[in-house]
């Protein structure tokens, strides 16, 4: 698997679960054979008494993770699957992540995949309970919510860590081979490939200012070295004009081992990776301040 040619550092937990859907709304690493289903001497009933009693519905992660299931109805739309079916399909296979497989470019099909095994590793790091109020949060507010309730702060850091390497792992697999010039100027494969796709972005949810999903790249990039604009219809790769970034060379592996069970929101993050980076990597602490200030930490 091409994760772990490029981080062979980053372990994917042992006996992963994957489950492959045709379902274009099916992504997720809720790691259910990880927590629940090594540890049980049987599953079905089991494995759902034991979800349950850790605070995860099944039927509400299926609902959350396939929208295509009328209320009503109970079925999914083009396939004759009800949701009692699926509700004891995961309690018996208990996949780990969930993904999509549809008719998109494979490299953003592989980019989603690679988001949600970069949560496998996180995972492996942070261990069950953290996981579980992970899953837990997201099942309760069908998504990620809008920043406010208890919870959303962890939601930040694990999109954030997972959007990161979603797209540079895209980028190290795909490079130029990408499908997203949506100009026709082919001059434009250099500054529209994977690698710059988080560079002029903030938040996932801007009108919530939640989920700094730009700012791992920020601390990893360095700004003078993107593309600029120029003739023939060459685009130029630009910071977010709302983020101060004048930081850059910190490592994916540095950033990883930030991620301890304990760093539960951005603020935790920023000073455990200061912490365990002396020196900061020769970026100026007024430097490393005012790009997580610029994020609003």
């Amino acid at each position: 698997m091409w994760f772990l040619f490029v981080h062979p550092l980053f372990p994917l937990p042992n006996g992963l679960k994957i489950l492959c859907t045709p379902f274009a709304s099916a992504a997720a690493a809720p790691m259910f054979h990880q927590i629940f289903g090594i540890a049980l001497p049987f599953i079905g009933a089991a494995a759902g008494n034991a979800l349950a009693a850790a605070g995860i519905s099944i039927a509400g992660f299926i609902q959350y993770l396939f929208p295509e299931i009328p209320a009503a109805s109970g079925l999914i739309q083009a396939a004759s699957i009800t949701l009692p079916f699926l509700t004891t399909y995961f309690t018996t296979f208990l996949p780990d992540v969930v993904l999509a497989v549809t008719d998109n470019p494979s490299d953003r099909v592989n980019r989603t995949t690679y988001h949600e095994l970069a949560h496998a590793v996180h995972y492996r790091k942070v261990g069950n309970g953290y996981w579980i109020a992970e899953v837990a949060y997201t099942i309760a507010h069908f998504g990620y919510g809008d920043g406010t309730a208890p919870g959303a702060e962890r939601a930040e850091v694990v999109e954030t860590w997972g959007n990161e390497m979603g797209y540079y792992l895209a980028d190290r697999y795909y490079g130029l081979n990408h499908s997203n010039n949506y100009t026709p100027y082919p001059i434009n494969q250099t500054p529209m490939r994977h690698l710059y796709g988080l560079e002029d972005q903030k938040y996932y949810d801007s009108p919530n200012e939640f989920i700094p999903v730009g700012l791992f790249r920020d601390l990893v990039d360095d700004n003078s070295q993107n593309p600029l604009s120029g003739p023939n219809g060459l685009v130029g790769v630009y910071e977010n004009p709302t983020v101060t970034d004048n930081v850059k060379d910190f490592t994916h592996l540095q950033l990883y081992h930030a991620l301890t069970s304990d760093v539960e929101s951005i603020p935790a993050f920023r000073n455990q990776l200061a912490a365990i980076v002396p020196g900061l990597t020769g970026n100026a602490q007024t430097d490393y301040n005012a790009l997580f200030s610029s994020y609003g930490y």
